[in-house]
């Protein structure tokens, strides 16, 4: 099966839509006109899970401290091209080039790394010799047609990552999403059984895909200076239970409505 010509992005709310994200937008469907786009905010996520997944997997996507938004994104994004297939980018992601310049009709599962060797652009990146990932498949783009196996095994990983998450093994912060939803889980998800099936190991950088449009002259972390505030500083569990789901909503609430989150 192809992949469907549909580009997906998410983000908090539809409302008010930041000057960079319009612009983006259009430059993704000026570079694409033959695709489709589509933009979820949290109500379309919460509808989506709902409609095509168990409510188990409902409880605990919104299990996930809200204040995570990057776990829920990491989630949501494997569900939803599991399903649908397509190209799934994040937010402060978009590419230089057509899709149809790279993507082949043939084309099940793109994959890419990080050109992370010394003296590369992304250099030292995607590594984590603790977790005994040497270089991470890249997550925050997702293209595959829908059903792709490899999606399915990610998916009943990283639910098993939530049914069983602690801060001991899992952690907090950056490393706690990257270990229990993003790219350290997808990319230990993925390598055991990649040979298996239909894939193509491609350069993302190289194809025109960009990681974010916020780099100026070098790939630093620098989107996260536009958001108020960015996972990678959270030092609080990554999954609320009980009367802690509670307060975290109301928390994330409370930071919401005084503009200290984005």
């Amino acid at each position: 099966m192809s992949i469907p010509q549909i580009i997906h992005q998410t983000l908090p709310s539809k409302l008010d839509l930041a000057e960079h994200v319009r612009d983006n937008i259009s430059k993704l469907k000026e570079l694409n006109p033959s695709w489709t786009y589509r933009l979820y905010d949290d109500a379309d996520i919460q509808n989506f899970i709902g409609t095509h997944y168990s409510t188990d997997i409902l409880d605990l996507f919104n299990g996930v401290n809200p204040l995570y938004g990057a776990a829920r994104a990491d989630l949501f994004r494997y569900l939803l091209l599991f399903k649908v297939g397509g190209v799934y980018l994040d937010i402060k992601s978009s590419c230089a080039k057509p899709l149809n310049s790279f993507i082949r009709e043939d084309d099940e599962l793109l994959l890419s790394h990080w050109k992370n060797k010394q003296g590369e652009k992304f250099h030292g990146w995607g590594i984590h010799t603790k977790d005994d990932v040497n270089n991470e498949f890249q997550n925050w783009h997702i293209i595959c047609a829908p059903g792709h196996p490899v999606l399915k095994a990610v998916i009943i990983s990283v639910l098993d990552n939530l049914r069983h998450y602690s801060m001991m093994k899992y952690g907090v912060g950056r490393f706690g999403v990257f270990r229990t939803t993003g790219p350290i889980a997808y990319t230990k998800a993925i390598t055991p059984i990649l040979d298996q099936y239909p894939h193509r190991i491609f350069d993302s950088d190289e194809s025109g895909l960009v990681y974010s449009i916020f780099f100026v002259s070098s790939p630093n972390t620098s989107h996260k200076k536009i958001f108020k505030s960015h996972y990678t500083k959270l030092r609080i569990p990554l999954i609320s239970r009980g009367q802690q789901n509670i307060f975290h909503i109301l928390y994330y609430r409370i930071l919401k409505l005084f503009g200290l989150i984005s």
